[in-house]
């Protein structure tokens, strides 16, 4: 599913979103948060897996905030976690580094990725940013209706806290 068909997805579900749209990945990447349209509702994606390499999870955490890793094992019982490897996020996601987004989970069809979404994007916004499994575009959506779109494909969302 590239940008367009992201795009598309949410246009046939009646669904709000915003883009914006950059000449590139560098420059996406260089745009400071409080120059982004809904700076409060930009997030860091993190694919991470197991020392085992069996359980894989992607964290999506408000941006700004450190995701501490060793807080989340002991929280949710897991392995020790280190990020994922490029071949792994290619393997499972169908995705390269810097694009890495929840709406990408709709790829998983076999559900090997656990999701954890800071439950501060929740509210007060409401709002999401996202890759729309493009690095060169910020996707912005309602958090509860990526969750509602995640769990009709079977996706299961956990809040944390980060």
């Amino acid at each position: 599913m590239d940008k367009q068909a992201v795009y598309q997805l949410l246009t046939n579900r009646g669904l709000w979103y915003e883009a914006d749209q950059f000449d590139s990945y560098e420059a996406l990447v260089a745009t400071p948060t409080e120059q982004l349209r809904y700076p409060a509702a930009d997030t860091v994606n993190l694919f991470l897996r197991d020392d085992k390499r069996r359980d894989y999870y992607l964290l999506t955490v408000q941006a700004g905030k450190r995701a501490d890793l060793k807080q989340f094992r002991r929280q949710h019982g897991t392995r020790q976690l280190s990020f994922a490897s490029e071949q792994d996020l290619m393997d499972i996601l169908g995705l390269r580094p810097g694009t890495v987004n929840p709406i990408a989970l709709l790829r998983d069809t076999r559900h090997n990725v656990q999701f954890f979404l800071d439950r501060n994007l929740l509210a007060p916004l409401g709002i999401v940013a996202l890759h729309p499994n493009d690095g060169t575009a910020i996707l912005w959506m309602k958090t509860q209706d990526l969750l509602d779109l995640l769990e009709e494909h079977g996706v299961q969302a956990n809040l944390a806290e980060f």
